[in-house]
């Protein structure tokens, strides 16, 4: 999956070629970093036979997991782990 940050915090998700922003289910407005039970993007190397990925917790546990992965919040950059 393919996703980032926007530079005010927003969740997006590739889909279909485009970047869509992902709404809470919970709470009126968008899934971000203005969410306290919203954590930070952590790249997880690869191992021997594994491939890396970049792992973001969101609420009710939910965990998304991004072979390639935009944090616009800090200007472009872009971790890509295949």
């Amino acid at each position: 999956m393919k996703g980032g940050l926007s530079s005010d915090g927003v969740l997006y998700i590739e889909r279909a070629g485009t970047n869509k922003p992902q709404m809470c289910p919970y709470n009126e407005g968008a899934c971000g970093d203005s969410c306290p039970l919203f954590g930070e993007p952590i790249v997880v190397d690869a191992s021997e036979g594994d491939y890396g990925c970049v792992v973001l917790h969101t609420c009710n546990r939910k965990i998304l997991e991004f072979e390639e992965f935009n944090d616009m919040r800090k200007g472009p950059a872009v971790v890509v782990v295949h």
